[in-house]
């Protein structure tokens, strides 16, 4: 059994701390390198066995940092062995093709997509890559301009076509209006044209007959109704309701001393409204006691009044009502 605690150790005279390999063991320079994961990055054939590596094959390989450089990207080279054989192959990083490159145990197998005849894959000064790729920016600044210009037309063009778009619009619009109103017009004066010869007014406003027997009939029937509207088929005087309905009647006799125009029990009892005056009561009231016949000769009799006259039987009835108002306010003082 070793010893537990060893407390000193023995260095021989010709013991030199150097020549010490740390890991245990020598081992091949090889070993030194790191080891990464990657996939073949091109189809290849190893020229030990012909074996074919396809792209995109998984290896364990060794990486190699090399001392040049491009334009200060650093270059690394990179060791597989091949699938079949075990034969070693290496290749390299190229920063000026942005691809890989093969150095020995295989051979590329050429890519369909790739121009032989293009200068990045092909050998070139310093010099040359500036020269070429200041060429380029030039071409890509040239190609940048064209596409700044072409985009501007666009955006003209598109702007004249809404403007001219917006414009058929208005032109359109003015066109259907004025059309509106030429038609309008026209209408205004066939009316114009057509507008009866004879012209009545009143105080309900003012109308328009085509002939003297047309203003005639209209006035008689419209007299007709509205003494219908407050008698019945006997000649008494009704009174109705917002229905239409009668609710009271009064014969001539009670119409003559006018107790149609006193008010109603139900009115009586109602509290006065400020503001509203009392009916009108008049002791010389003397009822209409003519048939429907005399009512109408008698209309047809006095439509044909010129307009004067009309005005002036107007004026009379205003002043009579007036009167009315007058002297029912001087029965109110005497009671």
């Amino acid at each position: 059994m070793a010893e537990r605690k060893v407390l000193s150790k023995y260095y021989p005279p010709d013991f030199d701390p150097s020549k010490v390999v740390k890991g245990g063991g020598s081992k091949i320079k090889n070993d030194k390198l790191p080891t990464v994961r990657l996939m073949a990055p091109f189809t290849m054939q190893c020229l030990q066995c012909a074996e074919f590596i396809p792209k995109g094959l998984k290896f364990n390989a060794r990486k190699e940092k090399l001392e040049e450089t491009y334009f200060g990207v650093a270059m690394v080279r990179l060791y597989i062995k091949c699938s079949g054989c075990k034969h070693e192959i290496t290749f390299r990083t190229d920063p000026k093709s942005n691809d890989y490159k093969t150095e020995r145990g295989a051979k590329r197998i050429t890519d369909g997509w790739r121009d032989t005849n293009d200068p990045r894959f092909k050998d070139e000064t310093e010099q040359e890559t500036l020269d070429r790729l200041e060429a380029e920016a030039g071409e890509d600044h040239v190609q940048e301009d064209k596409m700044a210009e072409l985009e501007d037309k666009m955006q003209d063009s598109k702007r004249e076509m809404q403007v001219a778009d917006a414009l058929d619009e208005i032109r359109s619009r003015n066109a259907r209006i004025e059309r509106n109103e030429a038609a309008e017009k026209k209408i205004v004066t066939q009316k114009e044209e057509e507008r009866p010869f004879i012209e009545l007014k009143n105080g309900l406003g003012k109308y328009y007959f085509n002939s003297k027997e047309e203003m005639e009939r209209t006035l008689a029937e419209d007299k007709l109704t509205a003494w219908r509207a407050f008698h019945d088929e006997k000649g008494n005087r009704i009174k109705r309701d917002h229905d239409g309905k009668i609710i009271k009647r009064w014969t001539p006799e009670e119409e003559a001393q006018g107790l149609h125009l006193l008010p109603s029990k139900s009115e009586q009892k109602a509290k006065p409204v400020p503001g509203l005056e009392d009916e009108i009561i008049d002791d010389n009231y003397v009822p209409d006691t003519r048939t429907d016949d005399q009512i109408l000769a008698d209309i047809m009799g006095q439509a044909s009044d010129s307009e004067d006259s009309t005005a002036q039987r107007m004026r009379a009835m205003k002043k009579k009502v007036a009167a009315k108002k007058s002297g029912q306010a001087a029965k109110r003082q005497k009671r």
